[in-house]
């Protein structure tokens, strides 16, 4: 994905290899052209030759001269379908040399030509992340004020750089002249395989801040924010002198903005303001905003209950320093009250999306590490649950992590092990009932559809359960019975199909016959021997059951009812 050019696989990849990271991003701007395009791909390229056949000829310098020498029209010859000149992939292949002996050969050449996108070399370069291109044309008579036919400039193009480059390579580019008021056209994705529809890989229309904001590149926006204010003072005097004359109403957002440029003129007024589908405010509490305004949950389609702490925690920044900020300002730091209790906890968001700087910080502030829910993303549950619950009942490959933290972590105290308070059900129910009482909504979904058997990942119950069990053991704690049906997690597991949840409770010392209803009730084993014998009519009320369930549920039976399974395997097989 990431040598698709998607910058979020390959934030990804640096977090989890750095040596693949950096062998990643070696190959993307060497051979990709800096945005996993397949620009250099052999159906791409022209006239039977392939990139590797160009990066040797750029390394050879005398062949190269004399093999474009024959060339009677060198400015017009195209290397791929897409029209870069010679220039412009020798920039993309990093090959300083060749550039110089180029120009210097063939003066029909210019450091500034275009290909058929519009783009300089200066800006192909940029693309690619060749620094040290990048720094040679600037000393060279590159000129940063071109840009190409759909907008891009190379002031959009910092991102393809590391912070420290960017400190290389912004004088070059600002000092010339770049355009600080270039706007890019239309939305731009260059992937050759990675679906342009995923969102957080596509650069939307607008300008180079908005880029690097767009990429969570913090270090690029105060060098932007500088360029801007390098050419200013004309604007500034017109605005002072023209007031809200110059105001106009967008028609994407309705926002009010200055006409020139979108460079965040606002009128006071507009400063509380909602726009957009998500219906958020600016938010800039500098110039008076309020943090206590609320914003469209993402997830329940017209609520709006979300304050500024949701959406920093939902933004996946695990950036601690404006927790502080919002909450000395007024933000609700477990949210606003919820009397449907349908509204996750900004710490419940945090702690899902693994940014537990950001976690530790919002518990030093009194954050309610029990705080009850009924939904979190697009799962609702029948009874509202705590932190911990929602973690289990989310069933996710990567909450071994999330679990880690909420019972290992030295800053978690007082983390109950009832997660669901009005029926006294523990960590161990939630995660032995896997699919049970749990629904999933879709954002538009008029209705809720309840989960079953098959849309349980097994494989993740699984390992949750065994983090649960390394931490809640006991004898008191395997055999407890909710106040609902008296249920034990053991019953539950049986009930749910789990099979995985049975054998690691029975490994460590569960009971199977604690019987339920006030001790009235069937036990575990007396439940899965009667689904067995039952021929499964206890669950065929919500349709029939597949191959592998049955399978799951008879080696529930099996597991807690040896007895009978071996006497009937002593029984003669029928002719």
């Amino acid at each position: 994905m990431a040598l698709s050019d998607s910058r979020t696989a390959l934030e990804d990849l640096a977090i989890v290899s750095k040596d693949e990271y950096k062998e990643t991003t070696k190959i993307i701007r060497n051979g990709l052209s800096g945005i996993g395009a397949n620009h250099s791909s052999e159906e791409e390229m022209l006239h039977g030759f392939r990139y590797g056949m160009w990066i040797k000829t750029f390394e050879n310098i005398p062949i190269i001269l004399e093999n474009f020498s024959r060339l009677p029209h060198i400015t017009d010859y195209t290397i791929n379908k897409r029209g870069d000149r010679i220039l412009h992939m020798a920039v993309s292949c990093g090959q300083t040399e060749a550039i110089e002996a180029l120009l210097n050969r063939f003066p029909s050449l210019t450091v500034n030509q275009r290909n058929n996108q519009g783009e300089t070399p200066l800006l192909c370069a940029c693309h690619a992340g060749q620094s040290r291109i990048v720094l040679w044309l600037t000393t060279h008579g590159a000129t940063a004020l071109i840009g190409a036919w759909n907008g891009e400039s190379p002031l959009h193009l910092l991102i393809s750089f590391d912070d420290e480059e960017v400190e290389r390579v912004y004088p070059g580019l600002i000092q010339p002249g770049a355009d600080t008021t270039a706007k890019t056209l239309t939305i731009i994705a260059y992937q050759a395989d990675f679906p342009a529809a995923a969102v957080p890989d596509r650069l939307l229309r607008g300008y180079a801040i908005g880029w690097a904001t767009h990429c969570d590149r913090p270090q690029i926006v105060p060098f932007l924010y500088f360029a801007v204010s390098l050419a200013r003072d004309e604007l500034v005097d017109y605005l002072v002198k023209q007031g809200a004359d110059v105001i106009k109403a967008r028609t994407d957002h309705d926002e009010e903005l200055i006409e020139s440029q979108d460079v965040g003129s606002f009128k006071r007024a507009d400063i509380d303001r909602e726009s957009g589908v998500d219906m958020r405010t600016p938010l800039p509490e500098a110039h008076g905003a309020q943090a206590t305004k609320v914003s469209k949950n993402p997830f329940s389609g017209q609520d709006s209950t979300w304050t500024a702490l949701h959406i920093l925690a939902y933004a996946r920044q695990d950036a601690t320093w404006p927790v502080e900020q919002l909450l000395d300002h007024g933000a609700a730091l477990d949210g606003l009250p919820d009397h449907f209790h349908t509204t996750e906890s900004p710490l419940l968001i945090v702690v899902q999306n693994d940014a537990f700087h950001l976690a530790d910080s919002l518990v030093s502030h009194g954050a309610d590490l029990n705080f009850t829910t009924l939904s979190c993303s697009h799962l609702t549950l029948s009874n509202p649950t705590t932190i911990l619950g929602h973690v289990i009942a989310s069933n996710a490959r990567n909450s071994i992590a999330r679990l880690r933290y909420l019972l290992g972590s030295p800053s978690i105290d007082g983390l109950h092990l009832i997660v669901e308070p009005a029926r006294q059900r523990s960590a161990l129910h939630r995660a032995a009932a896997a699919h049970i009482d749990v629904e999933f909504h879709g954002t538009d979904a008029a209705e809720a559809a309840e989960l079953h058997w098959a849309d349980v990942d097994w494989s993740a119950n699984r390992e949750i359960m065994n983090e649960i069990l390394r931490h809640f053991n006991g004898p008191e704690q395997l055999n407890a019975v909710e106040t609902s049906t008296g249920l034990s997690p053991m019953r539950l597991a049986v009930l749910a199909g789990n099979e995985a949840a049975v054998s690691l409770l029975l490994d460590h010392g569960a009971r199977s016959d604690v019987p339920s209803v006030g001790g009235q009730g069937a036990t575990a084993a007396d439940t899965a021997l009667g689904i067995q014998m039952g021929g499964l009519s206890m669950i065929e009320e919500i349709g029939r059951p597949g191959r592998e369930e049955v399978a799951a549920r008879k080696q529930c039976s099996n597991l807690l009812n040896p007895a009978t399974q071996s006497a009937a395997q002593a029984q003669p097989s029928l002719a």
